[in-house]
């Protein structure tokens, strides 16, 4: 799969260990106690011991085409969604896929918990969905609120109540989930959003476009 590289210094600083992969690198994402990193490397999703760098076990495979994005649950759980218009759900220690979803007419290129864990939001080309995965546990999409713009990246305010999602016309778009409507609308980027991200006390929103940072 790749070749393990040792510690180095560098002018910057010390990189305490690498890893040479074969086929492009499309995501990765650390878990929440740090204990260890998902990697997707095209379709398949491997698992790294950030102290030895090691792969653990085998590849979580599943997916047809790239895996985009990777995000971690607050209970362990790991989240991928795909080129494929497939998003699964992967049980970490067993390194099985536990839930599988489709619903997405196309590329999935965002994923993001909400804070209890039971609820994913998904942005997409075709837009924003939100999946209750409580609602099913095989591999049928549970019902999903279908937002109605063209939503490319998203995430969830920690008080697990309000998610904000970038549309297509570059605007933030703040969701209120008990209202079932949208409460704000944030204008300012005049290109491509690529993510955004909560404040720890979801006072405050960070978006990054193309070619842009705003607070």
């Amino acid at each position: 799969t790749g070749t393990n590289y040792p510690s180095a210094e560098t002018d910057e600083g010390e990189v305490e260990t690498g890893y040479e992969f074969e086929e492009i690198i499309w995501s990765l994402a650390w878990s929440g106690d740090a204990s260890m990193m998902a990697v997707s490397i095209e379709n398949d999703i491997f698992l790294l011991d950030p102290q030895s760098f090691e792969i653990s076990g085998e590849a979580l495979t599943g997916h047809r085409l790239p895996v985009p994005t990777l995000q971690w649950g607050p209970h362990g759980q790991l989240a991928s969604g795909g080129v494929d218009k497939t998003i699964k759900i992967w049980n970490s220690e067993s390194q099985q896929s536990i839930q599988s979803f489709r619903g997405h007419g196309g590329n999935i290129w965002g994923l993001s918990w909400n804070p209890e864990g039971t609820r994913l939001i998904s942005s997409s080309d075709d837009g924003a969905k939100l999946w209750d995965l409580r609602a099913k546990t095989h591999s049928s999409a549970p019902p999903a609120h279908e937002m109605d713009r063209t939503a490319l990246a998203g995430d969830w305010a920690p008080d697990n109540r309000r998610l904000v999602f970038a549309d297509a016309n570059h605007d933030l778009v703040v969701w209120d989930i008990h209202l079932g409507a949208e409460v704000t609308r944030l204008a300012g980027h005049q290109d491509l959003l690529r993510d955004i991200a909560w404040s720890p006390d979801g006072g405050r929103l960070a978006s990054s476009s193309e070619l842009s940072l705003r607070i």
